[in-house]
Parts: structure tokens; sequence; C-alpha cells
């Protein structure tokens, strides 16, 4: 199983590709399936090992990098099996902007005043930013 996968990171260094994260966890994958006894790649330890991720994002990363191995291989040797790719969907959470208030704004503005030491144009400076950045709404 190791040199299957080297002989794939091979291949696609060749082409240019960097890889350092996708080796480690291609070589994890490649441990934790010769634990198993596996010589070929099983769909089965490919979504356990994948599972064993602390993140959905993780999860859904590993997956997919096993299945990118598998297919590769598959083209070659039919005995690798391709894992369902999507049993690890990726979930996006967009999060949307804080519409600061005038009177948040004001505060903000206030805060920024005081801000020291005194004699300097700290305060200036920051208050000009501030209300630079609530004027066109900048983020």
């Amino acid at each position: 199983m190791m040199q299957l996968i080297d002989d794939y990171l091979a291949i696609r260094r060749a082409v240019g590709f960097k890889l350092q994260p996708i080796e480690s966890r291609l070589r994890s994958f490649g441990r934790y399936a010769l634990e198993r006894g596996d010589t070929c790649i099983r769909a089965e330890t490919a979504v356990a090992w994948a599972g064993t991720a602390d993140s959905p994002r993780e999860r859904h990363i590993r997956l997919r990098t096993v299945v990118l191995l598998a297919r590769h291989l598959r083209a070659e040797d039919l005995r690798h099996e391709l894992p369902l790719s999507d049993l690890y969907p990726l979930t996006y959470s967009q999060r949307f902007p804080h519409i600061y208030s005038d009177a948040e704004v004001r505060l903000i503005l206030g805060a920024a005043g005081r801000l020291g030491p005194p004699g300097t144009s700290r305060s200036d400076t920051y208050r000009t930013l501030f209300a630079l950045l609530a004027a066109t709404g900048l983020r």
C-alpha cells in the first residue's frame, strides 16, 4: 500500500503539484489500512479512517484525498474500491456582517478619541480611520 502511495505522489509531483498536506494524509491512511490488513483501497476502510478526524471539514478533506487516490489506482487495478465521496459533505456557514448603528459608531468614535498617550496623534488617527470606515461602508 505504501509503495502505491509513493508512486501516486511521484506522478502528481512530476506534473507540478506540491502535495505537502496531502502526502501526510495519504501516509496516515496507508498506515491505517495496513493495520487493518488491507492491500487494496477498501471503501469501508477509507470511510472509517476519514471518520476519525476531529472536524467535519477534515473528514471531508480526508475522504476526498482517498477518493482521488482510489480513482488513480482503480484505473489499473479494479480491486481498489471507490468510496462514496459525499458521505462527509463540506458545508459552509457564512457569517453575515454586523451593521453598526449610529449610536454604536458614536461610541466607537468616542472610545477612539480617548486613546492615549496624551499629546500624540493616536486618538485623531483612529477617530479618522473609524469615521472613514463608517462613512464609506468599508469592513
